[in-house]
Parts: C-alpha cells; sequence; structure tokens
C-alpha cells in the first residue's frame, strides 16, 4: 500500500548529497498601480483575457472571459495583446537568476511560475519563512506581484501557489495531504478533458479523489490524472530539472605574427572589446569585470 503524502525523494544535487526536497513554487505577475488591465490572446477561433492584474479581476474579469465581454462589463478597461514568447523570455531570465543567487536547481514552469529547490539553502537565508519574504520583496521590487509556497513535492508547492488562500504559504514536512485537500482538482494541472470528466463524475476537490480506489479513478479521469495526483502526494517522484547556467561569453584574435609594442596591444585589445560587446549585446548580457589573456611566444599564458 503506497503512503500518501510522504516526502518524495529528491532529484540528485549537484553541489551536495540531500535526502529530501523542499520545492517552492513562485508565481510572478506584473504588479499594477494604474487603469484595469488584462491581456488577450487567440483561443481556438476567439479572442479571451489570458492575464488580468488585480483591479481588472476585483470587478469581475476573469481568465478565460471573451474579450467583447470584458470590454462591454469594464468600459475603461485597458486590453493589450498578450506577447507569450516575451513572457517566456522574461521567465527564463528570471529562472537563471534564481540558479545564479538562491538556490543551484531552480527552473520556470510555464506560464508564470517558477520552482526553486530549497533543501540546503534556506537556511543560508535564516530559515524558509523569511527567505520567502525575501523572495516576495525581490519580485515587488522588480515590478511583479507574487505567490510562494513550500512544501514537501512540487506539485503541491505548485497547486498552493496558484489556488491557496494565502499568498505565502508553507506547509510542515508531512502536512501535505491536510493542505491541499481542499483545492480544486484544477490545482493538479490536469488536462481539460480530464477537468471536464471529473465534473461529470461529481469531482471538485482534491479530497473527493482521495477515498477512490486508483484503478476506477484511472478509468474516469485517465492515468495521466493519476500521475499527477501522486506526484502531489509525493507517490510518484517529479525531480527539478534545473535551469542550467550559461557558458562564460569569450572572444580571441589569432595574429599573423606576435606583437610587443603598447600600440599593437591597444589596437588588439580595443578589438577585442568591440568583438566582445556584439556578443553580449546579441545574448542580452553585460559585463562587471573583464579578464584579457595572452599566448607568450614561448607558449606561455599571460594574464
Amino acid at each position: 500500500m503506497r503512503e500518501l503524502g510522504r516526502r518524495s525523494e529528491a532529484a540528485s544535487h549537484p553541489y551536495k548529497d540531500q535526502s529530501v526536497t523542499r520545492p517552492a513554487m513562485i508565481v510572478t505577475r506584473p504588479a499594477t498601480a494604474h487603469a484595469p488591465l488584462a491581456l488577450v490572446g487567440k483561443v481556438g477561433r476567439r479572442e479571451e483575457v489570458v492575464a488580468v492584474c488585480a483591479a481588472a479581476a476585483s470587478l469581475g474579469i476573469h481568465v478565460g472571459m471573451a474579450a467583447t465581454h470584458a470590454r462591454a462589463l469594464v468600459s475603461d478597461l485597458d486590453l493589450r495583446p498578450a506577447e507569450p514568447e516575451a513572457d517566456a523570455v522574461l521567465l527564463d531570465r528570471l529562472a537563471l537568476l534564481a540558479v545564479r543567487r538562491w538556490s543551484p536547481i531552480a527552473a520556470a514552469t510555464p506560464t508564470d511560475g517558477l520552482w526553486l529547490d530549497l533543501a540546503g539553502c534556506d537556511h543560508l537565508y535564516g530559515g524558509e519563512e523569511r527567505f520567502c519574504r525575501r523572495l516576495r520583496a525581490f519580485c515587488q521590487r522588480a515590478g511583479f506581484t507574487a505567490r510562494v509556497a513550500v512544501a514537501d513535492t512540487p506539485g503541491a508547492a505548485h497547486a498552493l501557489a496558484r489556488y491557496g488562500r494565502e499568498d505565502l504559504t508553507i506547509v510542515p514536512a508531512g502536512g501535505t495531504v491536510r493542505a491541499i485537500s481542499s483545492l480544486p482538482i484544477a490545482a493538479l494541472r490536469l488536462t481539460g478533458t480530464a477537468l471536464s470528466a471529473a465534473k461529470r463524475f461529481g469531482f471538485e476537490t482534491i479530497a473527493d479523489l482521495l477515498p477512490v480506489a486508483r484503478g476506477p479513478l484511472a478509468r474516469r479521469l485517465g492515468l495521466p490524472a493519476i500521475t499527477r495526483l501522486d506526484q502531489a502526494l509525493g507517490g510518484v517522484a517529479e525531480p527539478i530539472t534545473p535551469r542550467e547556467d550559461v557558458t562564460v561569453p569569450a572572444v580571441e584574435r589569432r595574429l599573423l605574427e606576435p606583437i610587443g609594442t603598447a600600440e599593437a596591444i591597444a589596437q588588439v585589445m580595443e578589438d577585442l572589446l568591440g568583438d566582445l560587446a556584439e556578443v553580449l549585446q546579441a545574448s542580452g548580457l553585460g559585463a562587471r569585470s573583464l579578464r584579457l589573456s595572452g599566448l607568450c611566444v614561448d607558449g606561455t599564458e599571460q594574464v
């Protein structure tokens, strides 16, 4: 018999061996202090609202609403086209920042979230709660609102960050089942077909699924839905594949003849800086310090 709610085994840690993981999910959305704003995009054959700010949500605008309906409901609603490609690029850059600054295991989870493995990292910032508050403060300074959840499994953290009642949720070890039981089934990242089937069979919350045997439940909702449920509860491992850091940009010049005068060296350095600037600009990166190395005629390297 599988024990529900147990802590999942950790993915291999690139820096130290850990027996458990504490995944954190960060959901970021642009902070707003202006007219109600909603983003619209093509869903099938019609334009639908795909994201809303807090002000628009308070006026009844919600994701999935037809753009024409939203415009009729709120006359001064600021409707703008969604840019999913640009959002994905920004989310990837945030994941890279997380790898460099907070945890070696961090990854983006589309379309608006980040996963961080806090195992072995939270004590560096004074514990999980203080760490999470620092994350939220950082997001606020960067112009985003954020909902943060820490749980035993990535699936549970994902569910609580998006469907939990609080903007900051920290689940005690072993408390996954109790924490997510009251959440809607949509929190399990199910497909539209599985959600429709769940509604047809009268399943509304995760608690409704727990007493049902896995076999009949799989026949009703599909095997992927069972996998998602077990991932959230810790019965099936869901390792976080970390965002790999980029390689350090480098440029070089190969000369036909050795150089030794100050003027020649200065000219080569100027050419190298121009080449490096183009590489950095193309990658959207900058530089705080540079390292120049030269290969001497005797085969030694001078830095």
